[in-house]
């Protein structure tokens, strides 16, 4: 969450991976920057060589295109309310109704209309309730049996 938000927050004030990586804490410049913004840029410099700008670029790709279809504001304003993580841990992608997180080689795997599907499915999960309906049911049933019914209902939506 922190690495998502840390880098929007470094794009608005036009601050790239390629501009941080060519300041250092000597450069004249780079100290004329407030203190605070200095930790944050240091901090950013760090998580960028974890995080690669492909899984990025590619998110938001798949998110402008989901915002592109022509009936997609409900689906985009799901999506667009919850937070996207990576996270290498998982196999493919999953929410627990507050976050979607991705395995960046699983989703750069995809074509740009499978990762759309991807983060429809996902968001889906969280417009149907599943996870609150979930209760006391066996997780690993319930959640195929949501992934069959969604999957069914966005192959019928084309």
């Amino acid at each position: 969450m922190f690495n998502s938000i840390l880098m929007i927050e470094l794009r608005f004030l036009g601050i790239t991976k390629w501009s941080m990586e060519k300041s250092t804490e000597h450069d004249d410049s780079f100290l004329q920057i407030p203190k605070r913004l200095r930790a944050l840029f240091l901090c950013a410099l760090a998580l960028t060589k974890e995080i690669n700008m492909d899984h990025i670029k590619a998110l938001d790709k798949a998110k402008i295109a989901l915002m592109s279809k022509a009936d997609s504001a409900f689906f985009t304003t799901v999506c667009f309310s919850l937070k996207h993580i990576w996270d290498e841990t998982i196999p493919t992608a999953c929410t627990n109704g507050t976050e979607i997180r991705y395995n960046p080689k699983f989703f750069l795997s995809m074509n740009e209309h499978e990762r759309v599907f991807v983060l429809v499915h996902e968001a889906m999960h969280v417009a149907l309730l599943h996870i609150t309906r979930l209760q006391g049911r066996n997780h690993q049933k319930w959640n195929m049996a949501a992934d069959y019914v969604i999957n069914l209902m966005l192959v019928d939506r084309g």
